[in-house]
């Protein structure tokens, strides 16, 4: 760009508008989601003194074709530890001391304003997307331009970023929580005035019975009448606004807390990953009742408890000892439902846990609906789903019953003082200590006193269940994640050669490792089979290159690195990984495919499903690649969804590719056209691993590894372990694995 440009362009990949969920803050929302945010957030951390990592800090985050949101820019940033404001400013009226900001302009990437010479009119920005990245352009370029949105960006303060680090998943809710305080300090102060207000309805009751009857004051009748329906509607504004206030401040803590959930539940290492998929949502689905405990009718409950003082001081000082009634029944009523929460707590409890029990079963019947047929299972399903839904019954009938005790003497105290009220005010009367309207406003009064009380029982249940949801789920929030934002970087490396030194591993639950000792490098371009039994260890090698699984013990290197040290983004989007069971999600064929790549162009597409021969069966289908998928990929056979899944892995373009019996679930015809694209992979420098018992996919190797039992047998050239093999077979010995093509069922 030349300083006679009239507007400014800042990037060179214009970025189409997408769908922003709103904050209601128009500086976030009115601008697209754009591409390059990211690593202008990225540079802008590193400015800062921070070690940051793209692909790991976009792990998890709602990252689309043209970028990161905007309106994710601030969960992003306190994943680094870092604070965004963003405002909507000319350029030139940003100030020096918060530079380098990150400053979008209408429809084009993110650029990091780093310098602003106001006597030169120039500044300095850099834009990750475009070549040489540094450039002035003239601060008159940015004139004449819809208003650009500026993110200006900072460290937290120390206890805030304590609070935002991820390796600190104890205060992962309050954390959230306390970010809305200010809402919750409104809310009671709407809740004083709204009960302040409250206060007309028995004032004009007792003025009416004692000064406008007796003495046919009509006009006053008027004026008090008009006061009070005032009161009345300001009572009603302060109400609403109240709600207003808790139901926002509900969505944005649900937004916050189910999003650091989700996030984390991404993150999970595969060795601390639940056993159950059920009892897992089961508990997600509890998350429900911890928000509404802050965020519904128990807010505003636990509001009005803190003003029943008010009530009782105003009770005094019109009716005097009547005072005492309501006043002595308010401990009485806390006391009874503090003693039937033991009972009820308990019962809560076991009610959770049945629940979870119960929608564990349905999750596991659906997802395996065939295999329950085919083996015959439905009768066992059944019973085991009938002696779930008995335990849940009877827990929940128990906690249902505690909870209607408690509601019932709540009821029963509540009589109990109108009437005392009513007796004790009927002598005070008579004996001119009170009026008969103030008798009347006692008694209203009373009503008051004790209203925040009618659903205490409720009220303490739901925060029962609520304290009893949030310990479950941070179990699962303790679980131990997949390493931080700040791992190193691993793109920058070309070398892609692998070394085992000694690598053992034993799964969660299993006495018996899964590999043991395992020791052997593999120079970049190496094309290696891995053979063996069933169990014998093929799979979990495989898992263990693609980060899936860390070694318990031993080094496992990555170019000569520690891949501790990098990110499992990293080194994920470095080792692919096709596995044996392929997994598909509800969408399009296309989403499928590009959900690890966005950003994949259309020719990259074509030529990656081209290889990974998608092209097949997608040319006969009249929606192509926008054919829909259903859930676990049921609408295609097995063979199809292992070829979705290698241009899943493909598309990301890995300079190591792993391959789990890559044809297991192909005829002869379909495997040999995949091995012959295999091969034009291969020549193209990949550094390939492919576990495997059949003949075709040997053919791309040269070397084997041969396991049994967690250990390695044989490592060589794969004419020389194919005759020691045969030899071996010739010579009535008997092997500890099948020769390739032997037949075995895929595993291990």
């Amino acid at each position: 760009m030349d300083g006679g440009e009239p507007t400014v362009r800042l990037g060179s990949h214009p970025a189409a508008p997408t769908q922003v969920t709103s904050s209601g803050d128009p500086a976030r929302d009115q601008h697209p989601a754009s591409n390059g945010l990211l690593e202008a957030l990225v540079r802008v951390a590193r400015y800062h003194g921070l070690v940051a990592n793209t692909s790991e800090l976009s792990r998890g985050l709602p990252v689309g074709e043209q970028g990161l949101a905007v309106s994710s820019l601030e969960e992003a940033a306190r994943r680094l530890g870092l604070a965004v404001r963003i405002e909507q400013l000319d350029v030139a009226s940003i100030p020096v001391v918060t530079l380098p900001v990150i400053v979008l302009v209408e429809d084009e990437p993110a650029v990091v304003v780093e310098q602003i010479d106001r006597l030169a009119g120039t500044a300095r920005i850099h834009s990750a997307l475009e070549p040489g990245g540094v450039r002035n352009v003239p601060l008159s370029s940015f004139e004449g331009l819809k208003l650009p949105v500026v993110a200006f960006v900072g460290l937290m303060p120390s206890q805030a970023q304590a609070e935002a680090s991820p390796e600190k998943p104890k205060d992962w809710f309050w954390s959230a929580v306390r970010r809305f305080w200010p809402n919750y300090t409104q809310v009671i102060i709407a809740a004083l005035i709204g009960n302040l207000l409250g206060l007309a309805s028995p004032l004009f009751i007792m003025n009416v019975y004692d000064r406008v009857i007796p003495n046919l004051a009509i006009p006053t009748l008027w004026v008090l009448t008009l006061g009070v329906l005032i009161a009345f509607l300001f009572d009603f504004i302060f109400k609403m606004l109240r709600m207003k206030i808790v139901d926002e401040t509900g969505r944005r803590v649900d937004m916050a807390v189910a999003g650091r959930m989700f996030d984390h539940f991404l993150r999970l290492k595969m060795a601390a990953r639940p056993a159950s998929t059920g009892g897992v949502a089961n508990q997600v689905r509890d998350l429900d009742s911890v928000r509404d405990a802050l965020t519904s009718s128990t807010v505003i409950a636990a509001t009005d408890l803190l003003f029943i003082g008010i009530f009782v001081w105003v009770m005094w000082f019109l009716v005097g000892p009547l005072a005492w009634v309501p006043a002595f029944a308010v401990p009485v009523v806390i006391a009874v439902t503090g003693l039937v929460q033991v009972p009820l707590s308990r019962a809560l409890s076991e009610s959770q846990s049945d629940a979870a029990r119960r929608q564990s079963i349905l999750v596991e019947t659906v997802s395996s609906l065939e295999t329950i047929k085919v083996s015959g299972g439905e009768s066992w399903f059944r019973r085991a789903w009938d002696r779930a839904v008995a335990a849940a019954s009877r827990s929940t009938t128990r906690a249902r019953y505690w909870a209607n005790v408690a509601a019932s003497f709540t009821g029963v105290v509540f009589q109990l003082v109108s009437i005392v009220i009513v007796v004790w005010g009927v002598f005070l009367v008579l004996e001119g200590r009170i009026t008969v309207g103030a008798l009347i406003a006692a008694n209203i009064l009373a009503g008051r006193v004790l209203a925040p009380l009618n659903n205490i029982s409720q009220t303490l249940a739901r925060l029962l269940h609520a304290r009893s949801a949030l310990r479950s789920l941070d179990v699962l929030m303790k679980s131990e994640t997949e390493g931080g934002v700040t791992a190193r970087d691993l793109n920058s490396s070309g070398n892609a050669g692998v070394a085992f030194q000694n690598v053992s591993l034993t799964y969660p639950g299993s006495r018996v490792p899964a590999l043991e000792n395992i020791s052997f490098t593999a120079e970049t371009g190496e094309k290696i089979g891995v053979i063996g039994r069933v169990g014998s260890g093929k799979s979990t090698l495989v898992r263990i290159l693609s980060g899936l699984y860390e070694p318990q013990s031993g080094t496992y290197l990555l170019g000569g690195i520690d891949t501790r040290q990098f990110s499992a983004a990293d080194l994920r989007s470095t080792v692919g990984l096709c596995l044996q069971d392929a997994e598909l999600f509800t969408g399009t064929l296309r989403e499928n495919i590009l959900m690890g790549a966005p950003n994949a162009s259309a020719s990259e597409l074509e030529r990656t499903v081209h290889l990974a021969g998608v092209d097949f069966f997608t040319s006969r289908h009249p929606d192509g690649l926008d054919m829909h998928i259903e859930e676990r990929g049921r609408s295609l056979s097995g063979g199809q969804r292992q070829a979705v899944a290698l241009a899943r892995c493909l598309i990301r373009s890995p300079k190591i590719i792993c391959l789990d019996e890559p044809t297991a679930y192909l005829d002869i015809m379909s495997e040999r056209q995949l091995c012959a694209r295999l091969k034009e992979i291969a020549n193209e420098g990949i550094t390939l691993f492919i576990a495997t018992h059949r003949d075709g996919p040997l053919d791309l190797v040269d070397r084997i590894l041969l396991l049994d039992k967690g250990k390695l047998l044989m490592d060589g050239p794969k004419d020389d372990v194919v005759s020691r093999l045969k030899a071996g077979a010739q010579a009535g010995h008997k092997t500890p694995s099948s020769s390739p093509g032997g037949g075995h069922a895929p595993g291990g």
